[in-house]
């Protein structure tokens, strides 16, 4: 029998009441059924053997961190495994606070002129297509100038043109911004791209201390390491309410640039930063040889932690080598 106060009881948009244990048996069932496994499959990223040691790859509802100190390849780990994600027929949004999507297609250009597994990789850099289009503007012919002018003149860009095609309605590309593009509208991305009819989503922030948060009406501006808080538990609520991996770029603090090697004890924010991600994914530069990058698995939940892999960094056309050259030990 219901109580009669129940009647009254309203929840907040988007909220349900608690399910017993005999309602999500029925769904679980009902997903098995109809074939929605969308939740069971991992999401490859496309780097070895970093996909074994995650299971398979990116685990559906969960946070995946990826820190480092400045200029060691975080954006390019970014922009690289989200392309191999489209590539493989899933689509992957990249939300950017630092560069606009031109200036993240003109990367892609360049890996996708090279073969990145390559000892002497040869194709398309981003100064050699500045410098085609200047000359080229000092030379007066910009009346001509688009993209199948760029294809003819640029080395290594037709290439790059017939790799990028399979794939280009499978990955979007958005420029954040620190006023606006807040938790909410990260989540209203992923559910727009499930309404273009791709099941398999998976988004990528670069990076998670630029997400900003606006606190309710009357409630003061609250200082880096509170909204940090908010923006962290607000991303892994995104992946659980979705279902979708969220992979979030974050940034070193003061102590960490300092001594070196950053771990995630020293990504910018609260102790709510290491609790509240399932994976953490750290990025060093190998001990002198800075075109040498050192990816430590530093927490993992679904498998092994301390596992180690040596990833050669193709700085010029914003790629690593997907394949280690180098291992060490997990426990």
């Amino acid at each position: 029998m219901t109580h009669p106060s129940a009647e009254r009881i309203i929840l907040p948009a988007g909220m349900i009441f608690p399910r017993t244990l005999y309602e999500v048996t029925s769904e679980f069932d009902r997903r098995l059924r109809e074939g929605n496994l969308a939740n069971y499959r991992p999401t490859a990223t496309g780097f070895s053997p970093l996909d074994d040691y995650l299971g398979g790859g990116l685990q559906s509802e969960d946070l995946v961190l990826l820190g480092g100190p400045q200029g060691v390849g975080k954006t390019v780990a970014v922009l690289q495994m989200a392309r191999n994600i489209a590539r493989s027929g899933r689509a992957a949004i990249v939300v950017c606070f630092e560069h606009s999507e031109v200036y993240l297609y003109h990367r892609l250009m360049g890996l996708e002129s090279v073969d990145p597994t390559s000892d002497n990789p040869q194709g398309m850099t981003r100064t050699a297509l500045r410098d085609t289009v200047l000359r080229a503007l000092e030379a007066g012919v910009e009346k001509n100038l688009g993209l199948d002018w760029v294809l003819a003149q640029v080395p290594g860009a037709q290439k790059a043109w017939d790799n990028l095609l399979p794939y280009w309605d499978h990955l979007y590309l958005v420029r954040g911004s620190s006023r606006r593009t807040t938790v909410d509208v990260l989540e209203k991305y992923v559910l727009w791209a499930r309404d273009q009819g791709h099941d398999d989503v998976v988004l990528f922030v670069d990076y998670l201390q630029k997400v900003p948060y606006i606190p309710p009406i009357g409630v003061p501006e609250p200082d880096t390491l509170v909204r940090v808080g908010h923006v962290i538990a607000g991303l892994k609520d995104v992946a659980l309410t979705t279902g979708a991996p969220v992979v979030a770029v974050a940034a070193a603090d003061e102590e960490g640039l300092r001594g070196g090697q950053i771990h995630l004890a020293n990504l910018l924010g609260p102790s709510l930063v290491q609790y509240e991600c399932d994976t953490a994914i750290i990025l060093n530069p190998a001990p002198g040889s800075p075109q040498k990058v050192v990816w430590s698995i530093e927490k993992n939940r679904s498998g092994a932690t301390g596992a180690g892999m040596v990833h050669q960094l193709r700085g010029e056309f914003f790629c690593f080598n997907p394949t280690a050259i180098g291992t060490r030990g997990e426990s």
